[in-house]
């Protein structure tokens, strides 16, 4: 099961998004309720702009919830546009 999320307004931190809400990303990977298993991961990406026209990007072929570094990148990133595949 795929999400894609995209932001464009005022500057949002991504573990907003991520990790901090109730039913975040994270967690609706973790604990699916539509569909045949309850964890759903497979590979992510990260897409934002932070100063200039070339995009930053993380991408990784493990589930984000299994990732240190996402979660430590995601307390310093704030953009007012990104896209999360």
């Amino acid at each position: 099961m795929c999400r894609w999320l995209a932001c464009s307004g005022s500057p949002i931190g991504i573990e907003d998004v991520l990790f901090n809400p109730n039913h975040s990303l994270i967690d609706q990977s973790l604990r699916a309720k539509f569909g045949a298993e309850t964890t759903n991961g497979d590979g992510f990406g990260l897409g934002w702009y932070a100063n200039g026209e070339i995009p930053c990007l993380f991408r990784r072929t493990e589930p984000a919830w299994n990732d240190r570094n996402l979660v430590n990148i995601s307390h310093h990133i704030e953009s007012p546009l990104f896209q999360r595949s």
